[in-house]
């Protein structure tokens, strides 16, 4: 990841002070449809961009360099593929990996990027992307013709798949 690319000058920031990107995670957890086979912990990290943007990116833990990852991603798509204003702030909850990372919280600042959080509450924008994105994240995964046991695997795909594809249409 090549970030070099960021200018930072005051030409590059908006009135609002640049735009704010929503991170929070989302996890598969459970047992497989009408199976009872036990499912390990899928994860996605879901960044909603205030433009109503939402990218998605499957994570493997909560680790920090997990996290970073897949933020770092978010952002390289949301800035340069829809070539939206450069993100300013990182609002999420109280995820142990983002806001109480010195890791994370230093490579966000090298990017003039603010982390601010919203204790107990989380990103509203980014909670109601989850549910909108789960719902049809299942609908698409109970036409794939699947055993039940294989389509928890295939979860956080479909949770991505879904993000483009409302991505597409704004």
């Amino acid at each position: 990841y090549r970030f070099h690319y960021r200018n930072v000058g005051a030409a590059a920031i908006s009135a609002k002070g640049g735009s704010i990107l929503h991170l929070d995670l989302a996890e598969y957890k459970g047992k497989a449809e009408d199976t009872g086979i036990k499912v390990p912990n899928l994860r996605v990290l879901i960044g909603a961009h205030e433009s109503g943007i939402t990218v998605v990116r499957p994570i493997n833990s909560k680790s920090t360099n997990d996290l970073l990852v897949a933020t770092r991603d978010i952002i390289l798509i949301l800035e340069q593929h829809y070539k939206l204003p450069l993100i300013m702030r990182l609002h999420s909850d109280e995820e142990r990996g983002i806001q109480k990372s010195e890791d994370f919280a230093t490579e966000m600042a090298s990017r003039a990027i603010r982390l601010t959080c919203c204790p107990g509450f989380g990103s509203s924008k980014a909670e109601s992307a989850i549910a909108r994105l789960s719902g049809k994240a299942r609908a698409i995964l109970s036409d794939i013709p699947l055993k039940p046991d294989l389509k928890p695997l295939i979860w956080p795909h479909a949770m991505s798949y879904v993000a483009n594809l409302e991505a597409l249409s704004k």
